[in-house]
Parts: structure tokens; sequence; C-alpha cells
């Protein structure tokens, strides 16, 4: 836990103002539970974002299929801008995500803790915050604490990290941002293309798909093979 202000090595050369250290409580309006509600099959309009709905190693919201809460809901647990949900028990414990208005409505299960940061802060440099090594060995301490895994909305509220003033928040959030735009990218790029090899790779091997040579002839038909007519095979020794 940051008892002191840490100078950063690494600043915008314009902003120069001392860092604060403050705690997430310090930042938000208020930390409240989710609904505990049944997941049914997405009525088209309102999403429920559980545990399990959050990317583990890009803290998105998985929306490949979506599903709705059971019974009516209510606003109260609403997701909405400038908040940020956390992991508040199991093995998933800390895990985080940012609002995203392009994810729609979507309200909030029970095994989540809804921060709703304050507006003279910047979401975006608070939530960056839950993707540190710092974070993740403080989840790792507080889990402990609990005697179990899990961490309520106090303990949450009481993590503590060091913060600049809005405009170097703003900046730092904006530089961040815009390289996570382009790992986002480029990961949908390589999804796209390990599906496309699959594809492929299926079909030049069961020859649904065949190549010619370079003066445009087929290739002569392949031949049924056993694996030892191949090489030789040899088993490994046992270690001394």
């Amino acid at each position: 836990v940051p008892n002191k202000v840490l100078v950063p090595k690494l600043r915008f050369p314009e902003l120069e103002e001392e860092w604060k250290v403050t705690t997430l409580g310090e930042c938000c309006t208020s930390l409240e539970y989710g609904m505990n509600s049944a997941s049914i099959k997405f009525d088209g309009k309102n999403k429920y974002i559980r545990i399990t709905d959050i990317d583990e190693s890009s803290s998105r919201y998985k929306s490949d299929f979506p599903v709705s809460p059971e019974g009516l809901v209510s606003d109260k647990y609403l997701v909405k801008k400038n908040d940020i949900l956390f992991a508040r028990t199991g093995a998933s414990t800390g895990k985080t995500y940012l609002y995203d208005r392009t994810d729609g409505k979507l309200y909030f299960a029970g095994f989540l803790i809804r921060a709703r940061v304050k507006s003279c802060y910047n979401v975006g440099f608070i939530f960056a915050q839950t993707q540190t090594e710092g974070y993740n060995k403080w989840v790792k301490l507080m889990s402990m604490r609990s005697g179990q895994p899990g961490i309520n909305s106090q303990e949450y509220s009481s993590f503590a990290f060091n913060i600049p003033l809005k405009p170097e928040q703003d900046k730092i959030t904006s530089f961040l941002s815009k390289i996570d735009t382009r790992i986002h990218t480029q990961s949908k790029i390589i999804d796209k293309l390990k599906t496309l090899i699959q594809i492929l790779r299926k079909k030049l091997l069961s020859q649904d798909l065949c190549f010619k040579d370079n003066n445009g002839n087929s290739y002569p038909n392949w031949e049924t093979k056993k694996l030892r007519q191949l090489g030789a095979f040899f088993s490994g020794g046992t270690p001394l």
C-alpha cells in the first residue's frame, strides 16, 4: 500500500505537479453490490454481466453470447459511464471491467461490486490502477486477510494508489487507451487468421482444396502410408 508520494520516472514534460496518495473510496461516490438474479436467454435489450462475462486477458465484456437477468430489473443495477466493476469472490477476485457504452444496456450481478468514480477523476486512470502488478499483489494480500478468496466493498474502498492532477490523468489515460485500442484491433486480426488457418488446414489436408504446379497441372494423387514408414521411433530413457 502506498504510504508516500512516488515520483514517476516517465512523465509528460509540461506536467510537473506532485502526485498524491488516495484510495478508491475517496475517488468514488459509492461502491455497491449487484443484483441476485438468475440469467436467462437474451431478450434483445437487457444484458447481464457476471464474473464469467469479463474476459480474463483483456478485461472487456464478452459479448458473443449475451444473457439477460431473470425477472424485473431495476435501474439501480444498471452499469453507466464512470463505473468500474470488481469481482468480489472466488478465483477471479480482483478482476475488473470498465464500462464501455458500446456494450449496451448492462445490469451487473451479485458477485460483482460497482465503483462509481467521481466526475472530477478520470475513470480510465482509476481503472488502469487495477491493471498493475501492485494491484495484483494487493488483491492476493487482501484475499488472505479475508481468510478465503474474496474482497468486500469496504476492503476495496481502502485500495490505495498514487494519483496526479486531472490534466495528467487525462493525458496518461489517452496515451494508454490508444495502445490498448491497437492491441485489441490486432487481437481481432490474429483471431481471424487463426480461424482462417484452421479452415485452410482442414481443406488442404482432406484434399478439398488442392494446389497446382507452376504449369497449372494437378499434383499426383496422394498415397496412404503408416507413420512407421516415414521415420524411426525411439522411447525415452529412464532418468538416472
